[in-house]
């Protein structure tokens, strides 16, 4: 057989079985591309599913005392994966709320300062920095903690203190908790609280 076909035959047969390597690595990295890809999505879903699964239960009551003052207490309740929660409670407002178009009306500010809701925190009473948020309280699984609270002043533009008070009588305290835990990322829990009555005889709350 003439050299030259051979040599024609083989160069052929060869670069027949570069472009077969090639498109096997090429199918090959297509593939660990997909698996890599589903493992991620898979570990996602499952990082989710135990996320959800570790929310932190708390049970979260709110007891009117004698005068202006509430005691707010939160208990940690669960799961038992979880130890230790940081929580800052935060005071959410009863609706979104804008500064007035008037002039002489309040300023957008004012408006985002004041609390519309029935009770806020105390400041600097159980580390509140603001009448609207507790910056952290540290629960150990079972263990519960008051805090403190106060009727809502209203705001100075309002000129009845008397329907402000019947607006906000029967309301619940409008909660936002952002829950952390070593190993987890952060949960947000958002609760409306019922304010309990006075008890009789229930002694009041320091002055």
């Amino acid at each position: 057989m003439d050299p030259n076909v051979i040599n024609a035959a083989t160069a052929i047969a060869s670069a027949v079985a570069t472009i077969a390597a090639a498109v096997a690595a090429i199918g090959s990295w297509r593939a660990a591309g997909r698996a890599n890809r589903t493992a991620q999505q898979v570990a996602a879903i499952e990082q989710r599913r135990e996320h959800a699964e570790r929310t932190p239960r708390l049970t979260i009551t709110c007891a009117a005392q004698h005068g202006d003052g509430a005691l707010l207490t939160i208990a940690f309740a669960g799961p038992d994966q979880l130890h230790e929660l940081r929580i800052r409670v935060t005071i959410r407002d009863d609706k979104p709320r804008g500064g007035s178009l008037l002039a002489g009306g309040p300023t957008v500010e004012e408006v985002a300062a004041q609390i519309w809701g029935p009770y806020q925190f105390d400041p600097p009473i159980d580390g509140a920095d603001t009448h609207r948020t507790v910056p952290q309280v540290v629960l150990l699984n079972g263990d519960n903690r008051p805090l403190q609270m106060r009727k809502t002043p209203p705001p100075p533009w309002v000129t009845s203190e008397s329907h402000w008070r019947q607006d906000y009588e029967d309301k619940p305290v409008r909660l936002e908790l952002h829950c952390e835990h070593d190993g987890y990322e952060p949960w947000i829990l958002r609760r409306d609280i019922p304010v309990r009555p006075v008890p009789e005889n229930y002694p009041g709350l320091p002055t």
